[in-house]
C-alpha cells in the first residue's frame, strides 16, 4: 500500500466548525450540509456535502472562528488493516 493510498484512506468528509456566536439556529443551517452534532460552540458536520467556503458563508452570521476538515486517525487505520488481514 502506497503513502497516497494511506492518505486517501484516512481522509474524511467530516467538517469541524467553531462558532463565536453559537445559536441553536446554526444547527439547522449546518444540517443543510449533512448530519450535525455539537458540543458547545463546536459543530461537526458528518459526510459534509459542501466545501469550506460554502459552509463558512452559510454560517457567517454566527461568527465562524475556525473551520477545517477532520482527519482520520492513523492508529485506527492500522488496526483496521491488521483485522482485515486476519491479525
Amino acid at each position: 500500500m502506497s503513502i497516497e493510498e494511506i492518505k486517501k484512506s484516512v481522509r474524511t468528509r467530516d467538517l469541524k466548525v467553531v462558532l463565536g456566536d453559537f445559536k441553536p439556529e446554526a444547527l439547522a443551517e449546518a444540517s443543510k450540509f449533512g448530519q450535525v452534532t455539537n458540543n458547545g460552540n463546536v459543530i461537526i458536520i458528518k459526510d459534509c456535502k459542501g466545501d469550506i467556503p460554502q459552509v463558512s458563508s452559510a454560517l457567517s452570521k454566527y461568527q465562524v472562528v475556525e473551520i477545517n476538515w477532520l482527519k482520520g486517525n492513523l492508529e485506527e487505520f492500522f488496526f483496521k488493516i491488521i483485522n482485515e488481514r486476519g491479525g
